[in-house]
């Protein structure tokens, strides 16, 4: 990236890039800390450097989207990274566990849609507070997929959905045992 020009980028694909390194996704954050979108889908060489992938997340203090589909192993170094202004973190099949999951809903205040599916190590622990009517964790939450997440029970999202006023809690897909609860949202990704 030359220099200068990284400060003013505000969204960045690298989707498919199976060979980019942790190092590498670190020095593209620290020349862009103005991103408020990335998307690093299908990254797969992501998932051998957690730390660095953890320090790239936190230099990129303005990210509101995160997209990292298949990204094996990253999931927890992103989660415990992002900063309170992310709307939207897309991390199904990352290996996030119901502790970073749980920080992530504590921590991103303005947290719209939350796609953890194909993550098995998230129980009901992390999904609880969005069923507490104390809780300000998910207060703004509009879709969640939990499809794969076999420690999330179903009563604690009809639960949620409950307090939340969610449209419902319906199977993801017919005759699934995995549920995802949505709301319609039409500015979702805007």
């Amino acid at each position: 990236i030359p220099p200068g020009c990284g400060r003013r980028l505000r969204h960045l694909s690298i989707r498919g890039c199976e060979s980019i390194s942790g190092r590498a996704l670190e020095k593209l954050a620290k020349a862009c800390p103005g991103l408020v979108s990335l998307d690093c889908s299908g990254c797969s060489a992501l998932g051998r450097d957690a730390v660095r992938v953890h320090r790239a997340i936190q230099y990129l203090g303005l990210l509101e989207v995160i997209v990292a589909t298949g990204c094996s192993g990253t999931g927890d170094p992103i989660l415990q990274g992002v900063s309170p202004s992310l709307r939207v973190a897309s991390i199904a099949g990352t290996g996030a566990t119901t502790t970073a999951v749980a920080r992530l809903l504590r921590v991103a205040r303005v947290l719209e849609h939350l796609d953890i599916a194909g993550c098995p190590e998230v129980d009901d622990s992390s999904i609880r507070p969005l069923a507490s009517p104390s809780s300000r964790a998910g207060r703004r939450l509009h879709t969640l997929n939990v499809l794969g997440c076999t420690g999330v029970r179903h009563s604690t999202l009809v639960e949620a959905s409950r307090l939340r006023r969610w449209a419902g809690v319906r199977p993801f897909l017919p005759g699934a045992d995995w549920w995802a609860v949505h709301e319609p949202a039409d500015q979702l990704w805007a």
